[in-house]
């Protein structure tokens, strides 16, 4: 753990290594989701386009 990139949570059951910069901004998820969403979306895509080419493939 990094003390200078990080520091420790208070008020939990438990104590988390958080970085500096999410400490100092608050706990706004929204961006993270987006991400995540972002790369479930190209992970769907993908998968839907190999299917579309085994579809081909297979006529």
């Amino acid at each position: 753990m990094c003390g200078d990139c990080s520091v420790l949570s208070s008020g939990g059951a438990t104590m988390f290594a958080i970085c500096t910069a999410c400490a100092a901004g608050g706990s706004d998820l929204r961006r993270p989701w987006l991400a995540l969403a972002g790369w479930v979306g190209v992970l769907v895509l993908l998968l839907a386009a190999v299917a579309v080419v085994l579809a081909f493939a297979r006529a």
